[in-house]
């Protein structure tokens, strides 16, 4: 902007000195110097011209980026609270699912540990039952190969009874597996429900800043001497 003002300056003097030459005799020094300081006060009203534009336009730029950094600090805290939701959210959901598979596992074991005392309960039974023939078994033998034959006449009718009760003492009892079946249709649809979990813009941002229209070339400063100039060297 400087080079152009000296520039300018030095056009001026120029024109002063080509109109001393070729001024006719009808026209007046004074004449010359009032146009030349017209011309001076238009090129210097449009330089101030450009000049107030520009500075409306710092103005702006300062302005918008002003905006753009208040809105990078609104970020930042959306970044944060967002960050925070997430981890609260997640944090609340593997506590549930945690909680849920506890006493998921807890069912389990109580459901399996009451079939299986129904058979620790039969299997013991059949131990006792298998202890008390033997201990039968034994007697008889012994009754066989030591009674007298009074002796063993006299105890073999209660030694058949015996072993009939024995026989007849043990029910057995058809015990069936009660399968136990997981319900992955919970798990499944919870699955797909995190899957869907996401984030979305609730308003998209659209810049509406302008920029102020500026006129402000090298030919749009130096027409008003140009032309004077030229009708200067006409005469």
């Amino acid at each position: 902007m400087v080079t152009r003002i000296l520039t300018y300056t030095a056009r001026v003097r120029r024109v002063r000195k080509e109109c001393a030459l070729l001024v006719p005799s009808c026209l007046t020094k004074n004449t010359i110097f009032v146009t030349l300081e017209n011309s001076v006060m238009q090129a210097k009203k449009q330089i101030n011209s450009s000049l107030e534009a520009l500075k409306k336009v710092s103005e702006s730029h300062t302005e918008y980026k002003s905006k753009l950094q208040e809105q990078n600090t609104k970020l930042d805290k959306m970044h944060e609270v967002l960050m925070q939701g997430i981890d609260e959210h997640s944090s609340k959901l593997v506590v549930k699912v945690k909680q849920s598979s506890t006493k998921l596992k807890s069912l389990v074991e109580d459901n399996v540990a009451k079939q299986k005392a129904k058979r620790e309960e039969q299997i013991a039974l059949v131990d006792k039952s298998e202890e008390l023939k033997a201990e039968h078994v034994l007697y008889c033998q012994q009754a066989l190969s030591f009674a007298r034959d009074v002796e063993f006449i006299e105890m073999a009718k209660s030694l058949e009874n015996k072993g009939k009760s024995l026989m007849e003492d043990l029910k057995v009892l058809d015990l069936q597996v009660h399968d136990v079946l997981l319900d992955t249709d919970a798990y499944e649809n919870l699955e797909k429900s995190i899957g869907q979990i996401s984030i979305h813009e609730a308003d998209s941002w659209k810049p509406s800043y302008g920029y102020p229209s500026i006129q402000l070339t090298q030919s749009a400063v130096a027409t008003p001497m140009s032309l004077h100039a030229s009708r200067f060297r006409s005469l």
